[in-house]
């Protein structure tokens, strides 16, 4: 399992669903998971089942420590 995952939400997943599968991530391995949801230009990124940061705009979404350096704007992300 790698340490750190993407995962894309539609509109067709279920919250409860998608909490599931990411508290399995962690317990697998995952050390930072973001959820991306295009529909409104969110990413919550997690780096544990009850630790998020939720980056919207110019807020910055970072995959450290898992990978150093790599940080960029939801807004860049989207654009």
């Amino acid at each position: 399992m790698p340490e750190f995952i993407i995962e894309f939400v539609s509109n067709f997943d279920q919250h409860p669903k998608v909490l599931e599968k990411l508290e399995e991530y962690f317990n697998s391995g995952v050390r930072v998971a973001w959820l991306v949801i295009p529909q409104v230009k969110v990413v919550y990124v997690y780096t544990s089942p009850v630790e998020v940061t939720i980056c919207k705009g110019r807020r910055i979404c970072s995959a450290e420590p898992v990978i150093p350096g790599f940080k960029i704007s939801a807004e860049a992300l989207f654009s």
